[in-house]
């Protein structure tokens, strides 16, 4: 329940009729949501009552945290671009930012994937080896209320990529084609090993993200 809390919190930045509700500080209380997913995955595999359950909580755990600082770091840049905690900025200004987009959203995609658990970076539900990971414990109306939080967050995700790159034109299609592309890589490529997922996080992808920021600092 608190994981779907937290996803339908997060949908209230997406607006109804083409563009964004008037939230002030929108990237806080994006960065505030974030950083709570993180424990609707690790009270789950706790209070299964399983040890196969309570590790798979850990793995997601250090999954999440390792994907979410990166992230966290990369929505960084856009803030040191736009000089603002407000999301309408980025609306008003999204267009004159083209090269800053290209170097961080080259690899938008795979962060997502690894952030929202989704294949090749599958590890919280790896049935194989885990089990089921976190959720080996539930069934029905709780194992439901899991997965519709996780199809939630790509929702999310599919939504501030479509804004980053369109701004104001934001349009519900494109979020469709985002979330399609989701499930397109699923199909498509086999499930990763999480040592290199942790090594891909922490020994390139974090540095790439730092000097992207140097960059950004040192051109503004």
């Amino acid at each position: 329940m608190l994981g779907l809390l937290l996803i339908l919190l997060m949908l209230v930045l997406i607006a109804y009729w083409g563009g964004v509700l008037y939230i002030g500080l929108g990237f806080l209380y994006f960065f505030c949501l974030v950083s709570l997913v993180v424990y609707s995955l690790m009270l789950a595999g706790w209070a299964g009552g399983s040890k196969y359950g309570l590790v798979g909580s850990y793995r997601s755990s250090v999954q999440s945290i390792s994907y979410e600082v990166v992230l966290i770091f990369l929505m960084l840049v856009f803030l040191m671009v736009f000089f603002s905690f407000w999301l309408e900025d980025v609306f008003m200004r999204g267009f004159g930012k083209l090269i800053m987009f290209i170097l961080v959203l080259s690899f938008w995609l795979l962060l997502i994937l690894a952030e929202s658990n989704r294949v090749p970076y599958d590890f919280i539900e790896g049935e194989s080896e885990l089990v089921s990971g976190f959720n080996v414990e539930y069934g029905n109306v709780i194992f439901t209320m899991i997965f519709i939080g996780e199809y939630g967050f790509i929702m999310v995700f599919a939504f501030f990529r479509v804004y980053f790159l369109w701004g104001i034109y934001l349009d519900y299609v494109k979020i469709l084609f985002f979330c399609i592309v989701y499930l397109w890589v699923r199909g498509r490529f086999p499930r990763f090993r999480y040592d290199l997922l942790m090594m891909l996080s922490w020994r390139i992808l974090l540095p790439l993200v730092l000097g992207v920021m140097c960059v950004v600092a040192c051109i503004l």
